[in-house]
Order: C-alpha cells, then sequence, then structure tokens
C-alpha cells in the first residue's frame, strides 16, 4: 500500500516540477490552510475538529476495537505493548500524510481541468485512479502498482 502510493506521488511530483511547484500551484488554490483554529462546528476542516477526530480514531482502532486488544494482549510485556502504540502512531502519520500529499497531486494535475465536471469521471473518489492512468501511463507497470496497492488497502 505504501509503495504504490509512495511511487505514485513520487512519479507526479517529478512530472509536475517539483515540491516547490506542488505547494505554490495548491497554495494560490487555498489548499494549504493548515492552522485554522475556528472554534466553529460548521467549518469542514479545522485543527481542532482533525484533533478530536484523530484522537476518537486512535482511540477506537487502539483501545476499544477487539483487534487492536488482541494486538497488544499479545505482546510479552507492558514496555513493548507501550513501543507498539508508538509505531503505530508514527506509522499511520506517513499514511496519512501520503494520502493527503496526494490529494495534492491530484489537485495540481486538474487544477485548470475537472474530469469529474466534465464527465470523464462519475464519482469523487475516482479521481486518483484516473490520474495513474491518464497521467503517469508512461510508466511501464504503474497502473497494476497502483492497482495492488488499492487491494493491498482493502485487505486490511
Amino acid at each position: 500500500m505504501f509503495l504504490g502510493m509512495i511511487t505514485t506521488v513520487v512519479i507526479c511530483v517529478l512530472d509536475f516540477g517539483g515540491l516547490s511547484n506542488i505547494f505554490s500551484r495548491a497554495s494560490e488554490g487555498g489548499r494549504m490552510e493548515f492552522f485554522n483554529f475556528d472554534p466553529s462546528p460548521y467549518v469542514r476542516y479545522t485543527f481542532w475538529s482533525v484533533q478530536v477526530l484523530g484522537f476518537y480514531t486512535v482511540i477506537g482502532r487502539l483501545g476499544v476495537s477487539q483487534m487492536g486488544y488482541m494486538r497488544l494482549s499479545s505482546v510479552p510485556s507492558l514496555a513493548k505493548a507501550k513501543r507498539l502504540c508508538s509505531y503505530y502512531f508514527v506509522g499511520q502519520c506517513v499514511l496519512w500524510l501520503t494520502f493527503l500529499f496526494s490529494g495534492l497531486v491530484a489537485y495540481v494535475a486538474y487544477s485548470d481541468c475537472d474530469p469529474l465536471t466534465s464527465g470523464r469521471i462519475a464519482e469523487p473518489d475516482q479521481i486518483l485512479p484516473y490520474l495513474v492512468v491518464n497521467k503517469i501511463s508512461h510508466v511501464p507497470g504503474m497502473a497494476g502498482l497502483f492497482a495492488a496497492a488499492v487491494y493491498s488497502g482493502m485487505l486490511r
């Protein structure tokens, strides 16, 4: 899953002119708002809503789910269980940053022509597979690697 997403992002970054170009075009489009401290519950993404959602997601996955409990109770000591929680947190951060960056890459790729409104895709969640097929099909095997990454993510 990591390999497919990271490869997609790296190839797109190289094709679109580097990280500085990605960040500058995303900033111009208003997509780089990190620290919005608005306490209103009607704003879609704020610092507070992301923190609360992240807290409850981690607690739900590690603290109260049967699968999380079984994983943590199967290790021989509390110290190892704490270390596993730390590894899980770091892995989740890397995974989510990769996903968020893939969204920035997709925004930059289609900032001037939206494939959803033009009818080339039917659903918003088809944007990344369309990006792989449309923009980076010149890389042999990339569509297969991306498909394998998507399927491995579903097997979790």
